[in-house]
């Protein structure tokens, strides 16, 4: 299995953080990034970490094996939510 679609790989790389509490010395706009990754579902956290990982919606949507109007329409709603959270921070 490539590292692209290895699961355990990706999140280790991207949405596992230690949790360091007052001693954080992170933006609280990245502790609200890494909220808002940790609040996707399953399916949503493998699109996004895919084309993050892949660089390109169009290689991502090929790993998968769909077409690249259905990764854009949902890396686009997952964009939306990453927004949304940022915004509130």
């Amino acid at each position: 299995m490539s590292i692209a679609l290895n699961w355990r790989t990706l999140t280790s790389k991207y949405l596992t953080r230690e949790e360091k509490g007052i001693w954080s010395q992170d933006s609280e706009k990245v502790r609200a990034m890494y909220r808002a990754l940790r609040r996707l579902d399953a399916s949503e956290q493998t699109i996004f970490l895919l084309v993050v990982e892949l660089g390109t919606i169009a290689e991502a949507a090929r790993r998968l094996g769909v077409h690249r109007s259905t990764i854009t329409r949902v890396y686009n709603r997952i964009k939306e939510k990453i927004g949304y959270e940022l915004e509130r921070h």
